[in-house]
């Protein structure tokens, strides 16, 4: 398996501030997990991003074709297990509480976050613990990387 390399944006609301790392390894879920803190770690996809489209390649009469296989998903991932009364955040209205990292879901599993600062800046509402109804609502399950 080769190494992999990944832009990805901490989103850390108790401090509310938005950082951009690179997270590097064969498997990417370790890395998620000490990031986020997760003891039970979970993700969701928040949106498509059209601005950033995936490309694909398949085999045609014999040779590689590339094509066009639709926006990029921007997922979260956190910890499916956080106790509720801890502060999060909103993008797109769903909301999340607890550390949450965000990057893009390829054709085959986690590439760079499809979205920079400057949008995270636009589209990211921040919840206190006190508005954090649900917890998070992540699917539990490996993230892909």
């Amino acid at each position: 398996m080769s190494k992999l390399d990944v832009a990805v944006i901490k989103i850390d609301p108790v401090n509310r501030r938005a950082v951009l790392l690179k997270i590097s390894g064969q498997n990417l879920t370790q890395a998620v997990r000490r990031i986020t803190g997760a003891k039970q770690l979970g993700h969701m996809v928040l949106q498509d991003i059209e601005g950033r489209r995936l490309m694909g390649v398949r085999q045609e009469k014999g040779r590689n074709v590339s094509y066009d296989a639709g926006p990029t998903p921007l997922v979260v991932a956190g910890d499916a297990a956080q106790e509720k009364g801890v502060p999060g955040f909103r993008i797109n209205g769903i909301e999340t509480v607890g550390t949450g990292l965000l990057f893009g879901k390829g054709l085959s599993g986690m590439m760079n976050v499809p979205v920079d600062l400057e949008w995270i800046a636009a589209n990211l509402e921040w919840i206190s613990a006190e508005q954090a109804d649900l917890g998070a609502r992540f699917e539990e399950g490996q993230v892909n990387g």
